[in-house]
């Protein structure tokens, strides 16, 4: 599906502007945190680009299980970049519209929803130590 109509585009255009601010929260929250990497210049950069052809629900998945920085990429190969997780999260509190959490609250609320295992946690409570969030 190729947008071909001004209500498409639109919906690209804002979806588009709600990935940007993401991109601009990730990399700040990396540069506050003192963990920024060149490679954060990347950070969901297939989204945008993606979502010109596909519907949101189909990028979505795609996004979550083929990224390093999704608990759903870890639980497919067993392989996380556990830092960028974190300040995804962490950062998702000044982009998100409904229950802005930083990334310790969010956590616990995952965990207490059981959308986290025990090991998922404390790799993810490791992070959070050792950079004080």
């Amino acid at each position: 599906m190729i947008y071909n109509n001004f209500d498409n585009f639109t919906h690209w255009y804002n979806n588009f502007q709600y990935w940007f601010a993401h991109w601009c929260a990730f990399n700040m929250t990396a540069m506050n945190l003192g963990v920024w990497k060149f490679h954060h210049l990347f950070h969901d950069i297939e989204k945008p680009w993606l979502s010109i052809f596909m519907k949101y629900e189909t990028l979505h998945k795609y996004h979550i299980t083929h990224s390093n920085h999704h608990l759903e990429h870890y639980r497919l190969t067993n392989k996380c970049n556990w830092l960028d997780l974190v300040v995804d999260w962490e950062c998702s509190q000044f982009t998100k519209e409904k229950g802005k959490l930083n990334s310790r609250d969010f956590l616990n609320k995952m965990f207490k929803d059981g959308l986290v295992t025990k090991n998922e946690a404390d790799k993810i409570k490791e992070i959070l130590d050792i950079y004080e969030i």
